[in-house]
């Protein structure tokens, strides 16, 4: 099985690792835990997110930084404080947002940045602060990982977003010739201004196969377009793999036509929480799945250095 795993972080406007958000639950402090359906101040790999007819007041300066701060509500300094993010962090404010309060001695730092924003704040959205600017406007943070796998039907997509702003569709495109000409595979419709992380899934065509190039085409609502890393994928499948029956209340077996070293099985809810992780004994390994909850799974086989293979099965 000599097949090649890409898998991309991209770097879109300021952000360039996979963030999750921590969203206000109601109004509250900053600094307490309560606030955030996270269960803990937010972090930093972790947007705050403050929705509409929520305020947030920062009456402590906090000393753990955020990747950063999408304000919907209302965000609110008191006195002197001080609100610092990582250095690559962005400051949101959307249409009906509010970052309001404090002093001339409050201010909205960034992590070793020599420019520090401060007030009495009384700024409207939209409007964005970063480590190097500030102006009207909203930075949209789009896609945060791209990756693929390779199942018995075909090649699975998968992509990650942070919160989405005017996002139209993503289009999938491949091609054969090293990128002189792009195929459109197809569109996936964006879940247009959603605040927290959301996941995507396409399918490529069966009839698309060998090695490819693979794109997503990012699609603005007002036309514009952005792109994403590219994925690599090999046509190389050799080593096949099998895994029956398909429908279970019991067990699956998976069976390998070789062995292979130091191989894994995972089995993967389908919220991606892997319940199973088992090493590769021989050709035939016996899966227990009497004890999950009933759903769809995801079994995949992991080698060092190679793709993860998948395929489907529903445990009854």
């Amino acid at each position: 099985m000599k097949l090649i795993y890409a898998i991309c972080f991209l770097l879109i406007s300021y952000n360039s690792a996979s963030a999750q958000t921590c969203t206000a639950l109601a109004s509250g402090a900053y600094n307490n835990a309560a606030t955030w359906d996270c269960g803990h101040i937010p972090g930093p790999t972790e947007i705050a997110v403050i929705p509409n007819g929520i305020t947030v007041t920062i009456n402590v300066n906090n000393t753990i930084f955020p990747r950063g701060l999408y304000v919907y509500g209302t965000f609110t300094f008191t006195n002197t404080t001080k609100f610092t993010l990582i250095n690559t962090a962005i400051v949101n404010i959307y249409a009906g947002g509010l970052i309001n309060g404090g002093n001339g001695a409050s201010e909205i730092v960034f992590q070793g940045a020599t420019t520090a924003y401060k007030g009495a704040f009384n700024q409207p959205g939209a409007y964005f602060y970063t480590a190097t600017a500030s102006g009207v406007g909203v930075l949209p943070v789009k896609l945060t990982s791209f990756t693929y796998e390779k199942s018995a039907t075909g090649i699975n997509l998968f992509w990650k977003t942070s919160t989405e702003i005017s996002t139209k569709q993503y289009n999938v495109e491949y091609t054969t010739d090293n990128g002189k000409t792009w195929v459109n595979a197809g569109v996936v419709a964006s879940k247009n201004n959603a605040t927290s992380e959301q996941n995507y899934q396409y399918s490529l065509p069966a009839s698309v196969t060998g090695s490819i190039l693979v794109r997503l085409r990012v699609v603005d609502l007002d036309g514009k377009n952005s792109y994403s890393d590219i994925l690599s994928i090999s046509g190389d499948n050799t080593t096949k793999f099998l895994v029956y029956p398909t429908t279970t209340s019991s067990f699956v077996t998976v069976s390998f036509s070789e062995i292979q070293s130091k191989t894994t099985i995972q089995v993967v809810s389908a919220s991606g929480n892997v319940v199973k992780n088992i090493l590769v004994t021989g050709l035939n390994n016996r899966v227990d799945v009497s004890n999950l909850q009933k759903g769809v799974y995801i079994v995949r086989t992991l080698t060092p250095g190679e793709a993860a293979v998948s395929q489907k099965i529903i445990v009854q």
